[in-house]
């Protein structure tokens, strides 16, 4: 009966100050971020193509909205960085792109939420979820 009760809603992140305070359930928290705060997100890409498949991938948002049923996972790396899994690159590289070209949106939104998985530790284990200092904090 316990085991019910340890999922946690979907934080709404509209800003990068709002990681530092994030609700960790079984190390992973679940945030859905609006595609127009995609930008100011400190995530990172460590590996990613710019190929025919990526451009498919942002034609296919571009003419039918991103779907956020599959989430992007993140993990802390080396450095203090959040670094989205290779995996989900592309992913996340191509609802970045549509979801900043004006012309794209200029009659309706594309990309209005995208779900990420945010891990508090890397995949080896040796690196804890990054704090950030933001103005104002």
């Amino acid at each position: 009966m316990e085991a019910l009760n340890r999922t946690k809603s979907v934080e709404t992140v509209d800003s990068p100050s709002l990681l530092n305070h994030l609700d960790y359930v079984e190390s992973r928290a679940e945030i859905m971020v609006p595609g127009v705060a995609l930008a100011q997100m400190p995530f990172v890409v460590d590996r990613f193509i710019e190929d025919d498949e990526y451009w498919a991938l942002v034609d296919r948002i571009k003419a039918s909205g991103y779907n956020s049923a599959e989430p992007i996972h993140i993990r802390p790396s080396r450095g203090g960085v959040w670094l989205v899994d290779v995996d989900d690159a592309a992913r996340y590289m191509a609802a970045k792109h549509v979801a900043g070209d004006f012309f794209t949106n200029l009659f309706a939104q594309k990309v209005r939420k995208v779900r990420f998985v945010l891990h508090d530790t890397s995949i080896d284990g040796r690196h804890k979820a990054p704090q950030f200092e933001f103005g104002g904090e």
